[in-house]
């Protein structure tokens, strides 16, 4: 029986487990530069450009293939908007912005929940450090959006997360009461 209450705990408790993961456009589509459309679903994201025409673009300066910026629809204009959606909730989030045209250049990124709900917003310049790391503390990300305010070219690259593991509560939950179940019966056994 205290091994069944040990299962359970284990069970439980690996809900907060997580693992290392990232992302790479080019790696995982095989474009090396250009275009690759509106939205591509990786293995551990979904990336979406936002707007009528927009693209996701990778390569957008031809040096850096493990780059990606959201265009409004012109080729390689990199001032478009996007969302990024975790396959699995994501916790400290971290990942580099690379303005290669930071005339005036200002962003806002939320990051939501599951809900949708905001957990926390940024706003990012021209003047800020190109290590973005203002999510690193947080947990339960399943989003995130990029604003494009106004000014330059920007893009991001270098997607670091850990990313929670998939252990079904009801699974985990049912072992745990029968467990506490076996050990209230034999308590009142006892006395």
């Amino acid at each position: 029986m205290k091994s069944l209450i040990t299962i359970a705990a284990t069970a439980a408790l690996s809900l907060a487990s997580a693992s290392a993961a990232t992302f790479n456009i080019s790696e995982e589509t095989g474009v090396e530069y250009g275009s690759v459309g509106k939205s591509v679903s990786l293995s551990t994201a979904t990336v979406t450009a936002l707007g009528e025409n927009a693209q996701i673009f990778v390569n957008p300066n031809d040096y850096a293939p493990e780059e990606f910026c959201f265009t409004d629809g012109s080729s390689t204009s990199c001032d478009g908007d996007g969302r990024i959606d975790f396959v699995r909730e994501a916790s400290n989030l971290t990942f580099k912005i690379d303005e290669f045209e930071s005339y005036d250049f200002s962003m806002r990124l939320q990051a939501l929940d599951a809900g949708g709900n905001v957990l926390a917003t940024e706003e990012w310049d021209q003047d800020s450090k190109l290590e973005f790391n203002k999510f690193e503390k947080l947990s339960g990300i399943a989003a995130v959006t990029f604003t494009h305010l106004s000014g330059g070219a920007v893009g991001f690259k270098d997607f670091q997360f850990d990313e929670g593991e998939y252990v079904p509560i009801p699974a985990a939950a049912p072992l745990m009461l029968a467990g506490l179940g076996l050990l209230v019966r034999k308590r009142r056994k006892q006395a």
